[in-house]
């Protein structure tokens, strides 16, 4: 099977454990993701939750595997002067979802609904903004920025569910389960991985989930409910996922937690 990552660092885990299963992998930004996906030169790509959703008709969803976490300290906002002098907000790019759910936690959770700047990605943290919504493996935890909001800490207090960051999908109608099953055994094994992770040990040994359980499932309706409010989405359809057939003891491969993982 031929797998697209998004690059964001919470899939360096399921990129090793992929390299170490021998499928053919590449990480690259989302758009680049969707594009390899939709040109047919990948089956599987992990996608952004709200790609994905705002794009439900030209993919199938793959189940047993999802990113998640209680916490993300890999999309932050810095608020130079508190959240009660917030106007603006600057961010780069290519963080279309973290700026979604900046400004879901914003309005929804505070009351704020500051106008978001694209700006350089050079020019962050502060432009001539009053914030600064940060993504990646440098953002920092130094309080001397100003109040930093950690969004995925965020999303979980206003819906009391983990924020699913990305799903695996595949083009609608191609899934099979031989995708399923690899995208099973990969999820499996990266979460063992993410258990004794090196780099940021307290998000990847405690924060981090892969599995696409029920509380998964639910934070995803919350997800789509907001996506609609917001008019990212036309309707609250069904989400486009795959279902395999399989017998009662066969169970989830979650069932048996790993030893030392909080859930």
């Amino acid at each position: 099977m031929y797998l697209a990552l998004w690059d964001r660092p919470p899939a360096d885990c399921l990129r090793q454990a992929a390299q170490a299963q021998g499928l053919l992998v590449e990480c690259h930004d989302a758009a680049k993701c969707f594009k390899l996906l939709l040109e047919e030169q990948v089956d599987v790509a992990l996608l952004p939750t709200t790609l994905a959703l705002a794009c439900n008709e030209a993919i199938t969803v793959l189940p047993e595997a999802a990113v998640s976490a209680w916490s993300y300290p890999f999309a932050r906002l810095v608020l130079r002067h508190g959240i009660r002098r917030v106007e603006s907000v600057g961010f780069s790019a290519d963080s279309a979802q973290e700026v979604l759910m900046a400004r879901i936690v914003l309005q929804e959770h505070y009351g704020r609904c500051p106008a978001f700047v694209p700006r350089p990605r050079e020019e962050l943290p502060f432009a001539s903004d009053d914030a600064a919504l940060l993504i990646g493996s440098a953002v920092p935890d130094d309080k001397a920025f100003g109040t930093i909001f950690d969004i995925g800490q965020e999303w979980y207090e206003l819906a009391q569910y983990p924020m699913v960051w990305g799903l695996f999908v595949t083009l609608a109608d191609a899934a099979t389960p031989e995708m399923v099953a690899t995208v099973k055994a990969l999820a499996r094994a990266a979460e063992t991985l993410a258990g004794a992770w090196p780099d940021r040990p307290e998000f990847y040994a405690e924060s981090l989930r892969l599995r696409f359980d029920n509380i998964a499932v639910a934070s995803l309706t919350r997800i789509r409910e907001y996506l609609y409010y917001y008019n990212v989405t036309n309707e609250l359809g069904e989400l486009p996922m795959y279902i395999v057939e399989e017998e009662d003891e066969n169970a989830p491969w979650w069932a048996a937690p790993l030893a030392g993982r909080p859930y």
